[in-house]
C-alpha cells in the first residue's frame, strides 16, 4: 500500500505553506543561507560567472550598435555575481563595452529602464536559489 498523504489542500501562491515558510525563514536575514544551508555559492560562484561572462562577450561581439550594452541584475543580494561577472569581463578587456546595473530588488521599476538604456541583458539568479 502506498502511502501519499496530502499535505495541503490547494491554495494560491502566496496563501501556501511554502510561502510562509519562506517568509519567516528570511526574518533571520542574510544568516538563513548559513543556518539552513540555502545552495547560494553556485549561483553566484565562478563557474555560473563565466557562463554568463560567455555570454555577454559573444552578445559584444556580435550586436549592431555603437552604443554601450546595458546589463541588468535584478535580486543581487550582495552582488557576489556582479562582482565576478565584473572582473572576468575586465579581464576579457570588454568592461568598457558594457554598463552594469545592480539592485537587489527585484521590481523592474527600481531598475529605470528607459530608450536610452534598454535592457540588453537581464539576469535573475535569484530564481535559481528559489
Amino acid at each position: 500500500m502506498i502511502f501519499n498523504p496530502i499535505l495541503e489542500t490547494p491554495v494560491s501562491r502566496p496563501d501556501n505553506s511554502s510561502t510562509k515558510f519562506a517568509e519567516l525563514s528570511w526574518e533571520r536575514g542574510l544568516s538563513t543561507f548559513f543556518i539552513d544551508e540555502v545552495p547560494f555559492s553556485w549561483s553566484t560562484g565562478k563557474a555560473f560567472s563565466q557562463i554568463i561572462t560567455r555570454y555577454i562577450t559573444l552578445l559584444l561581439r556580435y550586436q549592431k550598435t555603437d552604443k554601450k550594452t546595458h546589463c541588468y541584475e535584478m535580486g543581487a543580494g550582495i552582488s557576489q555575481l556582479s562582482k565576478n561577472i565584473l572582473r572576468q569581463l575586465e579581464e576579457a578587456k570588454v568592461l568598457e563595452d558594457i554598463q552594469f546595473h545592480v539592485s537587489d530588488s527585484m521590481s523592474f521599476d527600481a531598475l529605470n529602464f528607459s530608450k536610452e538604456t534598454p535592457p540588453h541583458f537581464l539576469i535573475l539568479s535569484y530564481i535559481i536559489d528559489s
